[in-house]
C-alpha cells in the first residue's frame, strides 16, 4: 500500500503543477501599438532655448515589437533622430532654429483698429514618428503631435521671422446657418422643421462678408471652414456633430467644407440625439481660410484620401481668420422630432458575469477531472490486483485442519 500512497502523492503534485503552469503567463509585449500617454510615457518641454521631447524606456520596451529599440524614431524631419540615454530613454531636441526638424510655425496676429496686424503669439507644431524603409516598402507610424506656444514678447534663442501659418484674430466673423430639406439646397426651412428619426436634414453655414485684411503680398480668396458643431436638446444633453472640421458620427456626412464661403453637412439628427429629446438646436464655430489651391483649405478627414505633399507644398504659407471671442453661429430655430416617442418599459434582467480567465478555468477543470479519474482507475486496478494475489495465496496455502 506504500506504493499506492506514493502514487497518489505524485498524481496530486502533477495536478497542482498543471494548474500553476496553465494559469501563469508572462507578457512579453503589447499585441497592438500603444499610443504614449503624455506626462507618463512622454514629456514635451517648451523652453526658450530648445524644444525637447522625452520618450521613456518603459514605453519603448512595452512596444518593442512595433518600434524596435527606438533608433528609428524621429521628429517629422527624419534627420532629427533620438539621442538614447544610458537608461534607454529617447530624447529629441529642436534647438537654435525653431523652424527646423520639420516644425510648422504658426503666427497669431490681432487686427488692430488702425488696420495693422500685430503679432501676439507663435506656435511651433511637430510630431513624433516611427518610420522605417523608403518608397512603397516604408512604414510610418505617427505616435503623437505636440505644440509649443510662445507669446510674441517672449525672448527665444533664434525665433524665425517666417511662418507657415498665419492666424489672424478679428473681433467677429458674421455668419448664418440655414437648414434645407434636400441636398440640392433649393427647399429651405423658414421655421422649425418637424422630421422623423431617420430623416436627413442639410445644414449650411455661410459667411457673407469676410473682414477686410490688407496684406500687399497676399491675394485673399476666403473659404468657410467649419471647425466644430454640436447640438443641445430639450433634456439639456450635448451631442458633438463635427470636430476639427470632420464628422464624429456615422450619421453625419460632410458635403462641402473649406471650398467656398458656404460649408454644408447632412445629418440624421435624431439618430445622433438619443433618448426622449423632442427637439434639438445646432451650433457651429467657423474660421476663414485663404484658398491657394483646390484643396488647400479642405480638412483631411480620411487618411486614405491624403496625398503625400512635396516639401514646397508643406511649406506653403496659409492664412486663417478666426474670431477672437470664438463667436458661435446658432440655428435660428430648433429642429423637432415629428413622431411620438414609444413608451418605455423597464425590464430587470440578471446577467451572469463571465469569470475572469474563463477559458483557463475550464481547461484547469478538465485537467483536474481527467487526472482524478485516472487516479481512481489506477487505485481500483491496484486494489483488484491485490485482491487477486491474496486469493491465489489462499488457494496455494490451505489451512490445516486437525482431526480429533
Amino acid at each position: 500500500m506504500l506504493g499506492v500512497g506514493s502514487l497518489l502523492v505524485l498524481v496530486v503534485w502533477l495536478v497542482t503543477t498543471a494548474q500553476t503552469t496553465t494559469t501563469t503567463t508572462t507578457v512579453q509585449g503589447n499585441a497592438f501599438l500603444e499610443l504614449p500617454a503624455m506626462d507618463h510615457d512622454a514629456n514635451v518641454t517648451c523652453g526658450g532655448l530648445a524644444i525637447t521631447v522625452l520618450l521613456r524606456h518603459e514605453y519603448i520596451a512595452r512596444n518593442r515589437d512595433w518600434i524596435g529599440d527606438g533608433r528609428f524614431l524621429s521628429l517629422k524631419d527624419r534627420t532629427c533622430r533620438a539621442i538614447m540615454t544610458s537608461d534607454g530613454d529617447a530624447i529629441f531636441s529642436v534647438a537654435g532654429d525653431f523652424s527646423s526638424c520639420g516644425n510648422t510655425v504658426s503666427v497669431t496676429e490681432q487686427l488692430a483698429v488702425t488696420g495693422v496686424l500685430e503679432t501676439t503669439e507663435y506656435k511651433f507644431s511637430n510630431q513624433l514618428v516611427h518610420e522605417v524603409g523608403t518608397g512603397i516598402v516604408s512604414r510610418k507610424i505617427n505616435l503623437f503631435k505636440f505644440d509649443c506656444i510662445y507669446s510674441a514678447n517672449q525672448r527665444l534663442s533664434a525665433l524665425t521671422t517666417s511662418a507657415d501659418v498665419h492666424v489672424i484674430k478679428v473681433e467677429n466673423i458674421n455668419g448664418e446657418m440655414e437648414v434645407f430639406k434636400n441636398i440640392t439646397e433649393d427647399e429651405v426651412y423658414n421655421s422649425a422643421p418637424n422630421i422623423t428619426s431617420d430623416e436627413t436634414v442639410f445644414i449650411r453655414v455661410s459667411v457673407k462678408q469676410p473682414p477686410a485684411i490688407n496684406i500687399p503680398t497676399v491675394n485673399f480668396k476666403f473659404t468657410t471652414v467649419i471647425e466644430t458643431c454640436w447640438t443641445t436638446t430639450t433634456n439639456v444633453n450635448n451631442y458633438t456633430l463635427v470636430e476639427n472640421g470632420c464628422p464624429v458620427d456615422q450619421h453625419v456626412d460632410m458635403l462641402a467644407n473649406g471650398e467656398s464661403l458656404n460649408a454644408t453637412f447632412g445629418v440624421q439628427l435624431f439618430q445622433v440625439v438619443v433618448g426622449n429629446a423632442t427637439s434639438a438646436t445646432v451650433y457651429c464655430v467657423v474660421k476663414l481660410c485663404n484658398k491657394t489651391n483646390e484643396n488647400s483649405c479642405v480638412p483631411q478627414c480620411n487618411e486614405k484620401r491624403k496625398k503625400r505633399s512635396t516639401d514646397d507644398e508643406d511649406r506653403e504659407i496659409k492664412y486663417f481668420i478666426e474670431s477672437s471671442n470664438s463667436r458661435v453661429i446658432e440655428l435660428k430655430f430648433p429642429i423637432r422630432r415629428s413622431e411620438a416617442l414609444p413608451s418605455v418599459q423597464t425590464y430587470t434582467t440578471t446577467t451572469a458575469k463571465p469569470a475572469k480567465n474563463e477559458g483557463l478555468s475550464k481547461l484547469n477543470t478538465i485537467l483536474l477531472v481527467s487526472l482524478t479519474v485516472g487516479v481512481v482507475i489506477i487505485v481500483a486496478t491496484i486494489l483488484c490486483l491485490t485482491a487477486i494475489l491474496c486469493s491465489k495465496n489462499r488457494r496455494g496455502n490451505p489451512k490445516r485442519i486437525d482431526s480429533f
